[in-house]
């Protein structure tokens, strides 16, 4: 897993529980580097479950919450870091629809390496979407949060309820979206 992912969940910890969280995390959690991270290294994913495992102990937050609250903030991150695919975009639908032939593409260009999650559109009408994500790393939650995060940067009102399901390839989520549905988020 590209190291940005590790460098801006530290930096949402640090955002919103302190430095002095961070600091207790990274020292108490078994890290197989040991902590140290840049933004362009590649790190072992079960290091991010185990550093929200410890982060949910510390805070009372289940780690389901709080892959969705950082998936959340990172899609922020994402416009500030990557504008001009953004920006390319006009609506979170178009956005969503294009992640896994358009985005990871250009994604793959800056980061050749880069393990990405698979995240098809099975469906796409113009005020509901269905998103079929898969990967092994189970990241569902923080793919919620990024779904949410989109959705919000547009200020699209909608529902994203997941479905987890599985099939010959293994489990997947799907992400139901409907706008103009008030639902829980």
């Amino acid at each position: 897993m590209k190291g940005l992912i590790f460098t801006e969940f530290l930096d949402t910890v640090d955002d919103a529980f302190g430095e002095s969280t961070t600091d207790r995390l990274v020292s108490k959690c078994p890290l197989s580097n040991g902590g140290a991270f840049t933004a362009v290294g590649s790190y072992d994913p079960q290091d991010l479950h185990t550093l929200v495992e410890a982060l949910s102990t510390e805070t009372s937050l289940t780690p389901m919450r709080l892959q969705q609250i950082y998936g959340r903030r990172l899609f922020g991150r994402f416009n500030d870091l990557y504008p001009e695919m953004i920006a390319a975009r006009e609506t979170a639908f178009d956005l969503l629809g294009s992640i896994e032939d358009e985005i990871h593409v250009d994604v793959l260009k800056l980061y050749p390496d880069a393990e990405l999650p698979s995240l098809l559109p099975l469906r796409h009408e113009a005020d509901h979407m269905i998103l079929r994500y898969r990967s092994p790393r189970r990241l569902e939650w923080f793919c919620q949060g990024l779904i949410e995060g989109c959705l919000d940067h547009y200020a699209t009102p909608a529902s994203v309820i997941m479905i987890e399901g599985q099939d010959e390839e293994g489990i997947y989520h799907d992400f139901d979206i409907r706008l103009g549905v008030h639902g829980p988020r």
